[in-house]
């Protein structure tokens, strides 16, 4: 937990905006799925379970949203400068992954479904960026079920076209602010 806390420390003290969003975003999803498994696949904690079931979601939603932060400002960048961050990215991805595989390994007895929920969590946290997947993740009943929670880039657009209507909002004026 130290090195990925470090990882992440380093990065939100000298990263750009882009950097930081994107290890947010996995940090939100790659690492804390795996560490959610021994809870997610313990069906008599039905309360603990519904309640991690909202967590996701929402946070779900947030990374949604901050990934189409990022991808505005990274659509903004020099065709470099973008190869150059989705390169800091990969190799970002790539070291933490490799952290939270040895956590989990270290931790449980059998790591397996937790690092293939990790590796699903990175892949939603890449393509919530605008890049492709690249971790393996094999079919499972709690992919499965994550996959139903969570709230894809598309799924995302689509409120916020829906919410930027302009025949559902009017402009604001400053009689708005008088109460």
């Amino acid at each position: 937990l130290q090195a990925e806390i470090d990882q992440l420390a380093q990065t939100s003290t000298n990263g750009t905006a882009l950097q930081k969003k994107a290890l947010f975003i996995l940090t939100e999803t790659g690492l804390s799925f795996g560490k959610y498994w021994p809870t997610l696949q313990t069906h008599s904690l039905v309360n603990t379970y519904q309640m991690l079931a909202n967590i996701l979601r929402g946070s779900a939603i947030f990374s949604a949203y901050v990934g189409y932060k990022f991808h505005l400002g990274f659509e903004d960048l020099a065709s470099s400068d973008q190869a150059e961050l989705q390169h800091w990215i990969n190799t970002q991805f790539d070291q933490l992954m490799q952290t939270e595989k040895d956590f989990l390994e270290a931790n449980l007895d059998d790591a397996t479904e937790a690092i293939n929920l990790a590796s699903y969590g990175a892949n939603h946290a890449l393509t919530s960026l605008g890049f492709d997947a690249s971790y393996e993740v094999q079919p499972s009943p709690l992919v499965a079920q994550l996959k139903k929670l969570m709230i894809d880039q598309d799924q995302f657009l689509q409120q916020v076209t829906a919410a930027n209507n302009e025949s559902d909002t009017e402009e604001m004026t400053d009689d708005d602010y008088d109460f």
